[in-house]
């Protein structure tokens, strides 16, 4: 149980949002300890997840072309121009074609894509908030328009096995079944060992984001909706600290390839 929650904040997910998990699983194993199906409930025992502060320094600009280019021959290379924008890890998993507009250079949050056990669930955004829409800057809307077509390929090669119609998921394994969030996270510290590039978690690129575009000059309020806080003070507290001081010494923010 303690292995499970701790995955699932390495995931990216908040502390807080994993002691839900766990105060619903506790729920849960109490009642089945009532009726006598379990001796002891376990999720009473584990120590609740503590709220991480970030202490990584967003990619550099030089950094972000690296590694966008370094993941290009990955069959999931849009997955990372996607994450560019902010998104939470459930919040791209769970993305399904119907929303995202290629033609108008947006798409929206929906529901975020979790695993329970071994089965795969939508589950609402994280607040209300977190339902958003998002514009797709002109160096992001060209990845994932690409990634379709190679993901109809996969569907025409695997036919009879194709597993995604009911999920229609923009991101999904070459049979269209959902993607485990720790196999993206696994993934993802490989190619920043692979390219030599500064080890962050999978969060780190929602950081970076929020880094990028308060160094680009876009409001607050607005990279707290484009973020999905539900509070301004939310966005100021725990992001404003990552933006570079300056260009000076780091070879220029990473936003200027995505929001610049």
């Amino acid at each position: 149980m303690q292995r499970f929650l701790t995955g699932k904040q390495e995931e990216g997910l908040s502390a807080g949002t994993v002691r839900r998990i766990q105060a619903t699983l506790r729920r849960d194993l109490n009642d089945a300890v009532r009726t006598s199906l379990l001796p002891r409930n376990v999720a009473s025992l584990v120590t609740p997840p503590r709220e991480r502060r970030a202490e990584f320094r967003p990619l550099t600009n030089e950094q972000v072309r690296k590694l966008l280019e370094g993941v290009e021959a990955d069959r999931l290379s849009a997955l990372y121009h996607v994450a560019m924008l902010g998104l939470r890890q459930g919040e791209i998993l769970g993305l399904r074609w119907e929303h995202i507009d290629l033609e108008g250079r947006k798409l929206a949050v929906r529901r975020s894509l979790q695993r329970y056990g071994k089965a795969f669930h939508f589950d609402e955004t994280k607040t209300a908030r977190s339902r958003r829409t998002i514009p797709m800057p002109a160096p992001v809307v060209d990845a994932p328009r690409a990634h379709r077509t190679q993901q109809l390929e996969e569907r025409l090669a695997a036919s009879p096995a194709w597993e995604g119609g009911a999920w229609d998921l923009v991101f999904c394994r070459e049979n269209g079944h959902p993607l485990h969030g720790s196999t993206v996270t696994h993934q993802f510290q490989r190619h920043l060992e692979r390219l030599e590039l500064p080890r962050m978690p999978f969060h780190g690129l929602r950081h970076g984001a929020a880094s990028y575009m308060l160094m680009s000059g876009v409001p607050l309020r607005t990279v707290m909706e484009v973020l999905g806080h539900s509070e301004i003070g939310t966005t100021a507290n725990i992001y404003a600290h990552l933006a570079p001081e300056s260009d000076a010494g780091r070879g220029g923010q990473g936003g200027g390839l995505i929001w610049g």
